[in-house]
């Protein structure tokens, strides 16, 4: 699998969608059901208002050899950096987008993300993957997620790719 995922010659970039167009994190975070933190949606007003109160939302287009997949996942965090949202297309299931979206925001900065967190019907890839042992669920709901263990253990994905990252002012 390692091998063949990295024939693909992926590119994974990452933008702050802070300022800018957000219609297709909003598209993402409104219809995934599957890879998706805990089920909310948010309209473009709510996501003006975290983002206005120094919030931040950051998405990531894949893309490989055989073309491009588009922006396949948007990540929402509100002023006090927890995660609102998190979703990711189906469509990239199986390609490790979501372990090097995860371990390049070290990069960005980010250290430690909690991450509200709810079961829902549809979610079982993401309950797959916060099994992680960087992930610790508390009795609130929120999950935390120590980035730097997580991208420590999860070198071989990021590897993968070829990750650049955008800032739209």
């Amino acid at each position: 699998t390692q091998s063949f995922l990295a024939d693909l010659s992926m590119e994974l970039v990452i933008t702050d969608r802070s300022q800018g167009d957000r219609d297709r994190a909003i598209q993402l975070i409104n219809k995934t059901n599957q890879f998706n933190l805990n089920g909310v949606r948010f309209d473009d007003q709510e996501i003006g208002e975290v983002l206005a109160s120094g919030g931040s939302l950051l998405t990531a287009t894949l893309s490989d050899r055989m073309g491009t997949h588009g922006e396949v996942s948007a990540l929402l965090i509100s002023a006090d950096g927890v995660v609102l949202a998190w979703v990711m297309s189906c469509r990239v299931f199986q390609r490790q987008v979501e372990y090097a979206f995860l371990s390049w925001l070290p990069k960005m900065s980010f250290k430690k993300l909690p991450f509200k967190y709810s079961e829902t019907e549809k979610n079982l890839p993401i309950r797959a993957f916060i099994s992680d042992p960087a992930f610790v669920l508390d009795d609130a709901g929120v999950l935390e997620c120590n980035l730097d263990e997580f991208a420590k253990a999860h070198t071989s994905s990021l590897d993968l790719f070829n990750v650049q990252e955008v800032r739209v002012d």
